[in-house]
């Protein structure tokens, strides 16, 4: 997975400015930034649903996103939902995929309006999941989850991670994407301004990263 030189404006307002990454295949990446940075524009021209004005974007094949905002079709169950997109992947991961994400088997036939927002989340992890994607690009990937489901699809994605899906993580939950990545970029102001690796999975490292965050937010902010 690879961008380089790219730029992409929306009328006079430059959102991603001569922005270049190489993703190692089979790690896992984060995407660090206040709002208004440019990671979702990043990522939506990674997906292919936003074209750049100017660089070269890899062109990606097997590449599957999960949203800051899934949607799922309430009238139907998860079990539904999840056989009809194994089958469309060719797989037959359906009940595996709903107990590696912890959906509660008692909630697997019934439609999926009944479901908490953490429910609904975990449904469209597994998602996101079927079929082993090569590349899994995560928007806010826990959100509705209590801090043992966080911990949770943590370790689920280090693992999927270790089956060789690279994961391209965005999130402001500095703390998480220190557990799962390899590599967290910063970005601020359509640019990355700073690529750090990580060694040791700690809150020392995190702590690093808050301060080199707010270290560049501030930098641009006063540009």
């Amino acid at each position: 997975m690879k961008v380089q030189s790219v730029c992409k404006s929306y009328k006079t307002n430059q959102v991603i400015d001569q922005l270049s990454l190489d993703f190692t295949d089979g790690e896992a990446h984060g995407l660090l930034g206040a709002n208004g940075a440019g990671k979702s524009t990043l990522i939506k021209i990674l997906m292919g649903l936003v074209f750049p004005d100017e660089g070269i974007v890899e062109s990606l094949e097997d590449i599957v996103l999960l949203p800051e905002s899934p949607y799922v079709p309430l009238n139907l169950t998860a079990y539904q939902m999840l056989k009809y997109a194994c089958s469309v992947q060719n797989t037959t991961q359906v009940e595996t995929l709903l107990k590696d994400v912890r959906l509660k088997e008692e909630s697997w036939h019934k439609p999926m309006r009944s479901y908490s927002k953490g429910m609904k989340q975990r449904i469209s992890i597994a998602l996101s999941l079927a079929g082993n994607p090569k590349y899994l690009i995560l928007d806010e990937p826990m959100s509705g989850l209590d801090a043992m489901g966080r911990a949770h699809m943590l370790k689920l994605f280090t693992k999927i991670k270790k089956q060789g899906t690279t994961i391209l993580m965005c999130s402001h939950a500095v703390t998480d994407l220190v557990r799962l990545c390899d590599t967290v970029h910063i970005m601020a102001k359509g640019k990355v301004t700073e690529s750090i690796v990580i060694k040791e999975h700690s809150m020392k490292e995190a702590e690093v990263l808050e301060n080199r965050l707010q270290f560049w937010s501030s930098e641009h902010a006063m540009d």
